[in-house]
């Protein structure tokens, strides 16, 4: 009977021991010093970097989606050349492009979106760097306008 009671004991004795193990032996690593953090250092966490430029899709346009999907077979087949010319230059528009020619510039200056990133005195700094900035998919549905284009025109 004694022995039942000494186990017994004990098993509670670890029992009470054992959810605390993990606290118990992190203190007996620290020495039991409670250890004060310092504050951080001045500019810490360092301020992220400023966000890339992003196409202005959230402002609108006719086709907002050519600048987040591809263009699927068929979609561009009852389009005419100009909606395609306007769909392939709504694209460059979204990134800030400045239009040399005249009807483009006014039909997109026309749009409440539409932000141009400068004026025609530096147009051609500022479309090249539309351009490098001009995603993959954006770049592989200006391929697909631009062939249709071209079928269009023969």
């Amino acid at each position: 009977m004694k022995k039942r009671l000494l186990v017994l004991g004990l098993l509670c004795v670890v029992g009470l021991i054992f959810p605390m193990a993990p606290a118990l032996a992190q203190n007996l690593d620290d020495g039991w010093a409670d250890e004060e953090v310092a504050p951080p250092p001045p500019g810490y966490p360092p301020p992220a970097p400023p966000p890339a430029p992003t196409p202005q899709t959230a402002w609108g346009g006719r086709w907002p989606w050519t600048s987040e999907r591809m263009i699927r077979p068929g979609e561009l087949m009852p389009l005419s050349l100009w909606d395609l010319e306007l769909m392939r230059n709504e694209i460059y528009a979204r990134h800030g492009w400045i239009f040399n020619r005249s009807d483009l510039r006014n039909y997109f200056e026309s749009q409440p979106w539409y932000r141009p990133r400068g004026d025609l005195s530096n147009r051609e700094q500022t479309n090249r760097r539309v351009e490098a900035e001009l995603s993959p998919i954006e770049r592989r549905n200006v391929q697909i306008i631009v062939s249709r284009e071209n079928i269009l025109r023969r």
